[in-house]
């Protein structure tokens, strides 16, 4: 027996040790001799799909580099390059002429069915500073086993970063576990836009969790000023949980911004968990609120993070045509919204009529949208009901009524009621802005501060809140109430500030 497993392993050479495979054609022939340990196609040239043969034959972390003459080249596919079995690092930024911005373009048009520009399943892999554009597949498909690293590229987009070439699915999409997508530096950054597919960054599936999108511009050109729209999403979390996109750590942030439907929109049983923070969604690089989305952010899933009380954590959402967030679809509990700038939308904060419950929204800077900072379905102002018996989005949720705000010396000081469930205790929190929002009720610009209110047995509660800062006279107050459950209630009407 043992004779015979000898035999058998001579029978299968494997080569255990890593290499270096350099692609100097830009020609699409196969290696002569897969597994043989040398990328040569019967013309003795080096092209991308032979590398990956080789690599692929060979167990270990190899590295596909580029030396196609020096500068931008093309390499024209005529069909889908061989799926990536094994662990490898497929480097473009090698090129000859490299200076940050890549230089190897794979062009799928020549290729058919529903092939991917690079597919990756083996794990531990990095795939870094390529042009993917034209494929009738994704652009780049991490499937299998994770750990991957994808980064630098242009996916979507020409070589120059500024023109729309089309993949017919996704730009990115991520069906596996603990991938990073781009990076805390400027090389690092993946530019994802002009996709057709569901999103310029789809993560699908149940299995794929503990992902990280970070540092990378979706919906825009390289500059990050003009908008290059992805089709559907920016970013899609398809039943994923546990995601983060962005982070709170320098360089983290994400430009979502441009895109046709939604920035990130988080769906299907199953994507629960997830954390948007730091990220700019419908600004341009410099932040302006002039790239929106169709909605910002879109959550139709449970226990989902916007935003934070970390330094860094909010979100910068502007500039959207319908929303800034909204609540959709198949009731959306346990959420949370917090500490974000949410401004120069249609409304702040929608809830729509299966919009869900338990949904906190706090501690934010919600102004200048055209509709209410905060809406509870039916749209429009929804008016509190004696005892708060009524139900909707978030149980329709009474908000305080206040009865004065003065402020002088460095103090303000906010008297108030609130009727609502009987004895529970709420967390009401306080706003100014410059005026108040032509509805009468709301926005919340700045964040005041917050007080707890414990109704008696008739459903009421009286408070009084002071904060050791200045309100300018004349300016507008507008407060939130929120119960034990997380709902939060739309802002209250406008109490105008006077002095002592």
């Amino acid at each position: 027996m043992i004779n015979l497993m000898r035999s058998l392993v001579l029978l299968v050479p494997v080569m255990l040790s890593a290499a270096t495979f350099t692609v100097n054609s830009a020609n699409d022939d196969p290696d002569a001799n897969p597994g043989d340990g040398v990328c040569a196609t019967a013309q003795g040239t080096c092209t991308l799909r032979a590398a990956i043969q080789e690599a692929n034959a060979l167990i270990g972390t190899d590295t596909i580099a580029f030396a196609i003459g020096n500068g931008p080249q093309t390499i024209n596919l005529t069909s889908a390059l061989p799926s990536v079995t094994d662990p490898v690092t497929i480097d473009g930024t090698t090129q000859p002429g490299y200076a940050g911005a890549p230089l190897i373009e794979l062009n799928g048009s020549g290729t058919n069915g529903h092939a991917d520009g690079v597919s990756v399943s083996a794990g531990s892999s990095t795939v870094r500073g390529l042009v993917i554009n034209r494929f009738p597949g994704n652009g780049i498909l991490v499937s299998g086993n994770g750990g991957n690293v994808i980064a630098g590229n242009y996916v979507g987009i020409d070589i120059t970063g500024t023109v729309a070439l089309a993949n017919a699915s996704n730009g990115i999409e991520i069906d596996s576990a603990n991938n990073l997508i781009g990076g805390t530096s400027v090389p690092a950054r993946n530019v994802v836009s002009g996709n057709l597919g569901l999103g310029g960054i789809a993560i699908s599936g149940i299995t794929a969790s503990g992902n990280f999108v970070q540092g990378n511009y979706i919906g825009t050109d390289v500059t990050g000023t003009a908008a290059i729209p992805n089709f559907g999403r920016g970013i899609v979390i398809k039943g994923s949980p546990n995601n983060l996109i962005g982070g709170t750590a320098p360089g983290t942030a994400n430009l979502i911004s441009g895109n046709r439907s939604s920035g990130v929109r988080v769906y299907v049983s199953g994507a629960d968990g997830n954390v948007i923070q730091g990220n700019f969604v419908g600004t341009d690089a410099s932040g302006k609120p002039v790239l929106g989305n169709g909605r910002g952010v879109q959550l139709r899933t449970n226990n989902n993070v916007v935003g934070g009380t970390a330094p860094g954590a909010g979100n910068v959402i502007e500039g959207n045509v319908v929303d800034g967030v909204a609540f959709l679809e198949d009731n959306p509990t346990g959420n949370l919204v917090q500490g974000n700038i949410i401004a120069f939308n249609g409304r702040g904060v929608a809830l729509y009529q299966t919009g869900g419950m338990n949904n906190a929204i706090l501690s934010n800077s919600i102004f200048s949208n055209r509709g209410l900072g905060i809406d509870l379905y039916p749209f429009g102002v929804t008016l509190n009901d004696p005892g708060d018996f009524d139900t909707g989005p978030n149980n329709s949720q009474n908000f305080p009524v206040l009865n004065s705000v003065t402020s002088s010396s460095g103090k303000t000081t906010i008297t108030g009621t609130l009727n609502s469930h009987v004895n529970t205790i709420f967390t009401v929190q306080f706003f100014s802005n410059q005026s108040c929002d032509p509805s009468g009720y709301g926005e919340g610009h700045r964040f005041l501060g917050q007080t707890t209110v414990t109704t008696d047995s008739s459903g009421n509660g009286a408070f009084t809140a002071s904060f050791p800062l200045q309100v300018a006279v004349g300016a507008s107050a507008t407060s939130t109430a929120t119960d034990p459950n997380g709902n939060t209630s739309e802002f209250s009407a406008c109490a105008p500030v006077t002095g002592i």
